[in-house]
This record gives structure tokens, sequence and C-alpha cells, in this order.
């Protein structure tokens, strides 16, 4: 077993690539509209 030093954390071999916060975000909206949810433009939470 090979680990990998991947940015102060360790990875075991085959990891995947790191990915931007906007993908993160992304495949987060992309999985719940698969499950049949809606997906609303964000907004603040703090009243104007």
């Amino acid at each position: 077993m090979r680990l990998h030093r991947v940015k102060s954390a360790f990875c075991l071999s085959g990891c995947p690539p790191a990915m931007k916060s906007s993908e993160i975000r992304q495949k987060f909206l992309d999985f719940f509209a698969s499950k049949g949810h809606q997906i609303v433009a964000s907004s603040s939470l703090v009243p104007h």
C-alpha cells in the first residue's frame, strides 16, 4: 500500500483529483436535482 502526500493530508493510491469549491457546489446541486428536488436561486439569510 502506497501513501501519497496531498496538501497536508495523506491519500491512498487512486485518489480523485482535488476539486474547486464551485465544482463541489455543482455536484451537490446536481445530486439533489437528480432526486427530484427543485434548485432555486441563492438568497441572503440576513434580511435587508
